[in-house]
């Protein structure tokens, strides 16, 4: 329901989302994506700077743990990201000009050369969720993204990792324990059930 309200929007949201959604990257992050950052070829995409608008002062900085990380992305999501060059290489031709080559993924003007601010891009995820009568937040989406991976299965270390935490994923722990109660219950079923039937083969 997000996805579909923040396509009617505006197409460029709708992928916006979709990337929080799965790679969990944070609203700065995605905002500072550069088409360079990004390679189809190995399929996956480069963290390695945050914008950010501090007392009016635009700034591109590191990330907030200062570290760099390659997320590996699906098919689909590639797809999504080709269409959607494919969509801002149009519109720039449309205007005259040319999309620059490590412009902007995410960009106010029709070039690549100027980023969403942040808290823009939150105040359109916020209507959209409104408009899809959801509470959603682009925080929240962060959430999602984590919740499905622990509860997936996905190790600690890797959750961690994608998500941009220091410490080896006691930060993510932390964080979200609560989160994966479902599969811990899961855990405690499968270990007594394993048990129990050691101890029947046994009788």
């Amino acid at each position: 329901m997000l996805l579909k309200a923040a396509e009617k929007r505006s197409p460029d949201l709708a992928v916006f989302v979709w990337l929080v959604m799965v790679t969990g990257a944070r609203r700065g992050e995605l905002c500072s994506l550069r088409w360079t950052d990004i390679d189809a070829e190995q399929g996956d995409l480069l963290i390695e700077r945050a914008y950010a608008v501090r007392q009016g002062s635009k700034v591109v900085k590191t990330t907030k743990t200062h570290q760099k990380r390659r997320l590996a992305l699906d098919s689909g999501t590639l797809d999504q990201l080709a269409e959607h060059r494919e969509r801002r290489t149009k519109r720039a031709e449309s205007a005259g000009g040319e999309l620059v080559e490590d412009g902007y993924v995410f960009s106010r003007d029709g070039l690549g050369e100027l980023p969403w601010f942040p808290d823009t891009v939150t105040k359109w995820v916020t209507a959209a969720a409104a408009q899809a009568g959801v509470d959603a937040t682009i925080k929240s989406l962060r959430h999602y993204n984590a919740t499905q991976m622990l509860t997936g299965g996905i190790d600690l270390q890797t959750a961690a990792a994608r998500l941009g935490h220091s410490g080896g994923g006691h930060i993510t722990l932390k964080v979200y324990a609560h989160r994966t109660r479902p599969s811990d219950q899961r855990a405690a079923e499968i270990l007594a059930r394993g048990l129990r039937d050691a101890s029947d083969s046994e009788d």
